[in-house]
C-alpha cells in the first residue's frame, strides 16, 4: 500500500494510505451527521486534505450551503454570484428565502451596507 507523509492541523506527522470501503462508508456516515472536515479528520486519523479530497471525489460535501466562518458569506463560493446570476449580484437586492445578516462595513472610510449570507436557495457550489 502506498503511503505519503502528511501533517494534521496540529502539525503531527500522519501517514496517508488508500481508502478502504469501510473507511469510505464511515466517512459518508460522519458527513451525514453534519460533522466538518476538521472534526472528521481528527476522528478518522487522516488529514483534512485527505478527508476533503475523498469527500469531493464521492460528490459529497458537509453542509455545502453554509459559510465556514461565522462572519463569512457563502456568496464568495457561489457560481451564481458571477455574471449576474442572482438578485444580489445583479442589483444588490436581497434574495427571497436566504438566511442573511444585514451589516454595515467600513471600506476605507466609506460605510457600506452589505449582508453576510449563511444559506440561500440560489446557492450553487463553485
Amino acid at each position: 500500500m502506498s503511503r505519503v507523509d502528511a501533517y494534521n492541523a496540529k502539525g503531527e506527522m500522519m501517514n496517508q494510505k488508500k481508502w478502504t470501503l469501510a473507511e469510505t462508508e464511515w466517512l459518508r456516515n460522519l458527513i451525514s451527521k453534519g460533522l466538518r472536515y476538521n472534526q472528521i479528520s481528527e476522528i478518522m486519523g487522516r488529514t483534512v486534505g485527505s478527508v476533503a479530497g475523498k469527500a469531493m471525489s464521492l460528490g459529497i460535501n458537509p453542509m455545502p450551503q453554509r459559510a465556514a466562518k461565522p462572519n463569512s458569506t457563502i456568496c464568495w463560493n457561489c457560481k451564481n454570484a458571477v455574471c449576474s446570476g442572482c438578485a444580489w449580484s445583479r442589483s444588490f437586492k436581497p434574495v427571497d428565502g436566504w438566511e442573511a445578516k444585514r451589516e454595515t462595513i467600513n471600506a476605507g472610510g466609506r460605510f457600506l451596507e452589505t449582508y453576510t449570507v449563511r444559506s440561500c436557495p440560489q446557492f450553487l457550489e463553485g
